[in-house]
């Protein structure tokens, strides 16, 4: 099994919708729970995209936002992008005169996802000098000030999500496993110290649990697992649970399940975890998962574990 984990990059400033500034967002807690790379609002819920332009080589769309306090209809924002991934927020509302059709036409469905899986309202679609682009808003999330975000966006080709190259401007770090047997358990925390030293003889060592630790709770991670005679694998990343079952071979997290074909006998599975929301791509189709509640502990528990069952079902058991 190869295995890497890469840690996401924290969204600072303008790269979200906000109505607020960033201190007031902090003091009153709202944007220590919002994701960090998925466009969410501090409140409120993402209702459609209304346009979408590409100009000088930067993105620019305008957003239907419905506030908590729905008294006053619908407001519209205007994000710009460089990547489809970092937003900046023009600040004020767009008047109804400033409204108009961009320059790239989206497409959006209600049902019958034939990409996604799991806590999804609809899918946006739209094609851009030959390429086409698919990104998904989700179902409402309850006991939380934002109602909703938006997926990572991803490019489909022959009928198959993959993901977008620009993702790599997310990476700030990352740590490669290979060759691991799962006959035992594998765990591995995702916090640790560098020795100090010249490349390459810099080491990793374990946390000393100070702020000199490299520690993070955004992560992405690729992993290639060759099931063998394993009935069920199990995975956890950040706290959350994902279970790959070979006799219906299907991946499932939380209450959402996928299809999940081997590869010669290999699981390929990429997997992007932020606050609250986990997207899961594998065979060319996405399974995002949204939470209410964040797994406990999340911050104690930035760490990636592995294990195989093996499966008479009327007597499972563990092959370590």
């Amino acid at each position: 099994m190869n295995l890497e984990v890469i840690e996401k990059e924290g969204r600072r400033g303008k790269a979200g919708i906000q109505f607020l500034e960033e201190a007031e967002l902090m003091e009153v807690g709202w944007e220590k729970e919002r994701p960090q790379f998925h466009l969410t609002p501090e409140c409120g819920k993402l209702e459609r995209i209304c346009s979408l332009d590409r100009e000088e080589g930067r993105w620019k769309m305008v957003l239907e936002h419905s506030m908590i306090q729905e008294d006053n209809g619908p407001v519209y924002r205007e994000c710009t992008s460089r990547d489809l991934i970092h937003w900046e927020i023009r600040s004020g509302f767009l008047d109804d005169e400033e409204l108009r059709d961009g320059n790239v036409t989206v497409f959006r469905q209600l049902s019958g996802f034939d990409n996604w899986k799991g806590k999804v309202s609809c899918v946006c679609w739209f094609a851009r000098s030959g390429r086409f682009y698919e990104a998904a808003f989700s179902k409402e999330i309850r006991g939380k000030n934002f109602h909703n975000l938006m997926s990572l966006p991803f490019e489909r080709k022959e009928g198959r999500l993959i993901p977008l190259g620009e993702t790599r401007h997310l990476r700030m770090w990352k740590r490669e496993w290979n060759d691991i047997s799962l006959r035992e358990p594998f765990a591995e925390e995702l916090r640790f110290r560098i020795a100090p030293g010249q490349w390459p003889d810099i080491r990793i060592l374990k946390p000393d649990y100070t702020r000199d630790d490299i520690d993070g709770e955004l992560f992405e991670a690729e992993l290639s697992i060759r099931a063998g005679e394993a009935g069920e694998i199990r995975i956890c990343l950040c706290g959350r649970f994902i279970c790959y079952n070979a006799a219906l071979q299907s991946l499932t997290c939380g209450g959402s399940s996928i299809p999940a074909v081997l590869e010669k006998g290999l699981l390929h599975l990429h997997i992007w975890a932020d606050r609250g929301v986990m997207e899961i791509l594998t065979d060319g189709q996405v399974l995002m998962e949204v939470w209410e509640e964040e797994a406990v502990g999340r911050k104690r528990q930035s760490r990636v574990s592995l294990k195989t069952l093996i499966s008479p079902w009327e007597n499972r058991k563990s092959i370590f």
